[in-house]
């Protein structure tokens, strides 16, 4: 059985200040979570007076549905259903969470948000299970939300966009 190794982030007194910081620190510590045998979490907690604007990157992760990253908010740090300024948000000027390689990554309860990039997530490759978090895009002249050449899974989710010449919001795969 996977062994669990957890980081936390908030704005004070956590592991990181960052969501970006966690993720490099298990990109550093454990790229290949198969042959480590590990899962790792990442707990978001505190109240956020401020956004979380470090893009992040996974590109050389080794993970598989029993070794995988779970990215997630307490209570705490959560949003109510509607974008709030006082829950965590991450809100970068490019493409806020983009995965590569084989990574199995579940993001649970994070507000994105995207505003100089047609996108707030993209997924080359691997593995993305979001559930309960809210993206929006305000990107004057882009739409889509989601783009995904690997694969994607969307629970209980809801995509915004605000633009001027975008049509409506957008997912590919």
């Amino acid at each position: 059985m996977a062994t669990l190794v957890k980081r936390t982030v908030a704005p004070s007194g956590g592991d990181h200040t960052s969501l970006r910081d966690a993720v490099n620190w298990f990109k550093t510590n454990y790229p290949n979570f198969v042959t480590s045998d590990i899962y790792g979490e990442i707990e978001i907690s505190g109240t956020w007076s401020s956004e979380d604007t470090h893009d992040i990157y996974m590109d050389t992760f080794t993970q598989d549905s029993t070794h995988y990253l779970h990215i997630y908010t307490s209570g705490d740090a959560r949003h109510n259903g509607a974008w709030s300024d006082s829950a965590y948000r991450l809100h970068c000027p490019s493409t806020a969470i983009s995965l590569a390689s084989s990574c199995y990554i579940i993001v649970d309860g994070i507000q994105i948000e995207s505003s100089t990039e047609t996108r707030c997530v993209y997924i080359s490759s691997g593995i993305l299970i979001l559930k309960n978090s809210l993206l929006k895009n305000t990107y004057t002249s882009g739409y889509t939300i989601i783009g995904s050449y690997g694969n994607f899974y969307g629970y209980n989710c809801a995509f915004v966009t605000v633009t001027g010449t975008g049509t409506n919001a957008q997912l590919y795969t």
